[in-house]
């Protein structure tokens, strides 16, 4: 597997940057893993944005994720 980029937000400033890390994340997966579509992730992942919440909940509540698929929390 290769470095996956992400955007994110630091400094003062709140500038835009991307970070690369060799973990894919929960997004990437479920794209790769379930029917979930680029689409229906974007909508989910904006949902999130606004709202906070976990992205398996959020994909579930519209049934795109079945319970068995989501991941237990982490303790």
């Amino acid at each position: 597997m290769g470095f996956n980029p992400s955007e994110s937000r630091v400094g003062d400033d709140n500038t835009l940057c991307t970070i690369w890390s060799r973990k894919p994340r929960f997004g990437q997966l479920a794209l790769e893993l379930t029917g979930v579509t680029a689409d229906q992730l974007e909508l989910s992942l904006d949902q999130q944005r606004q709202e906070g919440g976990r992205l398996g909940e959020i994909l579930h509540k519209h049934g795109l994720f079945t319970r068995e698929q989501l991941p237990a929390p982490a303790s």
